[in-house]
């Protein structure tokens, strides 16, 4: 008896299944997602994550550019998404909104944060006033940080009557020419020192080699005490990196003009403090390995 293929002896079900020849193949009743989908969700997963790092203070912490970790945070979510392990791509994004919770809305940060400042109780007449520097446009004017630093720093050296202040110059190449900040810092002093005498190292890059030509220029001048001048959350760092060149120091953190220290009300503030924080707790961590302080 023929089938319904018209051939004796074959037949097949409503299923589409041969009984002579075995299963037939038939496509999956789901939906199947394209590999670009893949990629685009796992990039796109780690560098939500890497957002709100880089919002915490990662990019200063290490001292790498945002650009770069984002370009990384990409690379990584787009390879490991088509693995098997691209459900630990949800790992680093619920870790860093949970961080980014805790200390946007919760007192956690504060005593830690507090607890790298360092202030010095009044002590003798210092030699010179000391002040570490910032951030510089490419026009070669301070930038905030460093203008809070060294305006504190002229009122010290004007309300205690210290006759020298220590400057750092910062140089940086912008289209084939090198633009330094030594010109707006003279003129600052100038304009606000009260007659201080500005002197000015250079070829600095890091706290550690500004107390290095901090301590030289201290010898060259036979200065044996000065009074750093600094941020808030910074003055443990360079004050400790200081002293251990053998300077006498009185430790003299800057006015806080972006965030008031003591009062910590909104998760604005919080976060400012946190960026700075976390700089300069891993700041601390690597001067202590190398043996900077």
């Amino acid at each position: 008896m023929e089938g319904p293929t018209g051939q004796a002896g074959r037949r097949l079900d409503l299923a589409g299944v041969s009984l002579d020849h075995g299963p037939i193949a038939l496509p999956h009743p789901g939906r199947v997602r394209p590999g670009w989908v893949v990629v685009t969700c796992g990039a796109a997963l780690v560098l939500g994550a890497m957002e709100v790092a880089l919002t915490l203070g990662l990019a200063d912490a290490l001292s790498v550019r945002d650009a770069s970790l984002r370009l990384g945070a990409l690379l990584v979510g787009a390879t490991v998404a088509r693995t098997r392990l691209a459900w630990w791509l949800w790992l680093p994004s619920v870790a860093a909104l949970v961080v980014f919770l805790l200390v946007a809305y919760t007192p956690l940060i504060e005593r830690p944060a507090l607890a790298l400042l360092r202030a010095d109780a009044p002590g003798p007449l210092a030699d010179a006033v000391v002040v570490y520097s910032g951030a510089m446009t490419d026009a070669g004017h301070i930038g905030d940080i460093a203008l809070t630093r060294l305006v504190s720093a002229l009122d010290d050296a004007q309300r205690l009557g210290i006759p020298h202040v220590a400057l750092s110059e910062q140089a940086r190449a912008v289209r084939g020419r090198v633009i330094t900040s030594g010109a707006d810092q003279r003129r600052l002093v100038a304009l606000l020192g009260g007659g201080a005498q500005p002197h000015v190292v250079q070829g600095v890059t890091n706290t550690y080699t500004e107390s290095l030509a901090f301590a030289a220029l201290a010898r060259t001048q036979r200065w044996t005490h000065v009074r750093v001048v600094t941020s808030p959350l910074h003055a443990r760092r360079a004050c400790t990196t200081l002293e251990a060149t053998g300077l006498t120091v009185t430790c003299a953190p800057a006015t806080s003009r972006d965030v008031a220290l003591t009062n910590l009300g909104s998760s604005g503030a919080r976060l400012t403090v946190a960026r700075a924080a976390i700089h300069e707790a891993v700041g601390l961590v690597v001067y202590r390995a190398r043996g900077w302080r």
